[in-house]
C-alpha cells in the first residue's frame, strides 16, 4: 500500500500545510512550544519568506519530512518537532541564516 507522509493532524505534508503549521503557532504565539527560541525564529523567517532562497528552504524540508526506509518513513505524522531535528541536523546550510 503506497500512502502518503501526513503532519500530525492527518494533513498532508506540503508547503501550504507546512507554513498553516507555522502559521497556528505564530497566531498563538508559541504558547506551549516544545520549540527551542531560535526554531521559533527560523520558523517566523521561513512563514514570512522575505528573504532571497526560502523555497529552498522549504523545498527541503517538506523532502526530509517525505523520506523513506524500506521500513517506512522516517518522519511519520510529522510535526514541528520533526522540522527542529531537521533544522538542527543542517545547521548552517540554510537560506535563512544568512542575513
Amino acid at each position: 500500500m503506497n500512502t502518503l507522509n501526513t503532519f500530525y493532524n492527518g494533513k498532508e505534508i506540503t508547503k501550504e500545510n507546512l507554513l498553516s503549521l507555522i502559521k497556528e503557532c505564530i497566531e498563538e504565539g508559541w504558547q506551549d512550544s516544545d520549540l527551542q527560541r531560535n526554531t521559533e525564529i527560523a520558523l517566523e523567517k521561513i512563514y514570512h519568506g522575505q528573504y532571497d532562497g526560502v523555497d529552498e528552504d522549504i523545498q527541503f524540508i517538506l523532502e526530509e519530512l517525505n523520506s523513506k526506509t524500506k521500513w517506512g518513513y522516517l518522519y511519520p505524522n510529522a510535526n514541528l518537532q520533526d522540522v527542529e531535528i531537521i533544522i538542527k541536523a543542517s545547521e548552517g546550510s540554510w537560506y535563512f541564516q544568512e542575513d
